[in-house]
């Protein structure tokens, strides 16, 4: 199905201005539209999905310059999963400036499928930004700096802790891992938060999977890590109170992730820019309003540029 689409679509062959976005110089007017709208991001804790809820979200100023287009994903790794086929519809049929995915991960060559099979949706968008040669941007707030803002929160092994079991419950609940996968590729997972928290300087006591084995048995008594469950790793407390400190680290980590995308793609939007980007679907409800704020900012100020004598 996708291979079809992609025969019906026109490509622009053309080499992409591959990388970080241009740094902009912010005016004092655009850092405070920033600060105002920063404010109208939904904390997670107090959202509730609606029985219509939508995950995409698309706005564009009355001047129709500046335009953004989000699309919320379930990092599905089936390229015949209709998100799939339903975005990239929508991207090669709109005038696309720059392109925002979530993540780190880069995505270095490879066929369409191959995009979708190994990194879901940013690689994907990485995938569609290339061919149609527009630069291709993470939103994401840099692995270090999360790193660095959770452990002065919650504590180092805490974050070692919650770090290391959400990406086993990804492979566990994503990508199907068995019981010998499971333990071989937490233990790499681990051994990489490791090294990285101590470039950071940061010290933690969990050093090994027993230790972290037995430091989840004092948070979660009778629960063994090979349990873990993705209902862990979501910003929403449990009925029966499971991994409340789990939950905490979340709600706060999304607060930070939310506001460092918002400040880097408002950047862009106040700037004139046509934004396409794609998220885990969660994202796009929560920022909305902040959104909505900032291109009513956009026609304000475009509006008395047009009432200004002379004009």
């Amino acid at each position: 199905m996708l291979n079809r689409l992609l025969i019906s679509l026109v490509l622009v062959s053309a080499t992409p201005e591959w990388g970080a976005a241009t740094e902009l110089v912010q005016s004092r007017t655009t850092v405070q539209q920033l600060d105002k709208c920063q404010e109208k991001i939904i904390d997670s804790y107090h959202w509730m999905q609606d029985d219509d809820q939508q995950w995409d979200l698309h706005l564009i100023d009355r001047n129709k310059a500046a335009e953004l287009q989000i699309y919320g994903g379930q990092h599905s790794y089936d390229p015949e999963d209709p998100f799939y086929q339903r975005v990239m519809w929508n991207y090669f049929k709109s005038s696309v400036a720059i392109a925002f995915f979530e993540g780190e991960g880069v995505f270095k060559d490879g066929t369409l499928i191959e995009a979708i099979q190994s990194g879901t949706e940013p690689f994907f968008l990485q995938w569609l930004a290339r061919k149609s040669g527009v630069p291709a941007v993470s939103w994401e707030m840099p692995t270090d700096q999360v790193f660095v803002a959770l452990t002065r929160k919650f504590g180092a092994d805490e974050i070692l802790m919650f770090q290391t079991l959400r990406e086993a419950s990804f492979e566990k609940n994503k990508r199907a891992a068995n019981v010998e996968q499971l333990n071989r590729r937490t233990a790499w997972y681990l051994e990489r938060n490791i090294a990285t928290m101590r470039k950071l300087e940061i010290q933690a006591t969990i050093q090994t999977m027993d230790d972290l084995a037995l430091r989840l048995k004092d948070l979660m008594p009778g629960v063994s890590w090979l349990d873990v469950s993705a209902t862990w790793f979501t910003p929403f407390p449990s009925s029966n109170g499971e991994a409340e400190l789990f939950h905490d680290i979340n709600r706060f980590e999304n607060s930070l992730r939310s506001r460092w995308a918002f400040r880097k793609v408002g950047a862009e939007l106040l700037a004139g820019k046509k934004v396409f980007m794609t998220a885990g679907r969660n994202h796009v409800p929560l920022q909305k309003p902040a959104y909505e704020c900032l291109f009513n900012e956009i026609d304000l100020v475009n509006s008395s540029a047009n009432e200004a004598p002379g004009r």
